[in-house]
């Protein structure tokens, strides 16, 4: 007598497409490593115009020449694209354009994504405001 081992799915049929969901025991997150993103800190304060402060640790992705940044909301969520920058584990010190002074964004809070072009590293910020000149956003 054999034995048979018979995997079991869902199928989703659409017009001319036939579609598997995965069986839960292979379903498993993609693994990736922590990037230590340093500044801005929670409760940091930038102000549109002046430089803002961004720095990582480059201990573990000493390997990368370049990383990608992108300005997120505290979930994650872009609002924006991400654009490539030198992994020397500081950025140039970034200038908050004046589209942060936009009623919808004025001191409402965001963080910076760092991550490795194989996103097998990555990191965000603390949480921060951007506001008018001179002061900023109070917390």
């Amino acid at each position: 007598m054999k034995k048979i081992l018979i995997a079991l799915c869902l199928l989703t049929i659409a017009a001319g497409a036939v579609y598997a969901e995965i069986p839960a025991a292979f379903r498993r997150p993609v693994p990736f490593f922590k990037i230590n993103v340093v500044r801005p800190m929670t409760g940091t304060s930038c102000v549109i115009g002046s430089t803002c402060s961004i720095t990582w640790d480059i201990n573990n992705i000493q390997k990368y020449p370049t990383v990608w940044m992108e300005i997120v909301y505290p979930d994650g969520t872009p609002t924006s694209g991400a654009y490539p920058v030198q992994n020397k584990g500081y950025y140039y010190d970034w200038k908050p354009d004046p589209s942060f002074a936009d009623p919808g964004v004025l001191c409402e809070q965001f963080r910076i994504k760092i991550y490795t072009p194989d996103n097998k590293y990555k990191g965000m910020s603390g949480l921060f405001k951007v506001g008018n000149p001179p002061n900023g956003c109070t917390w």
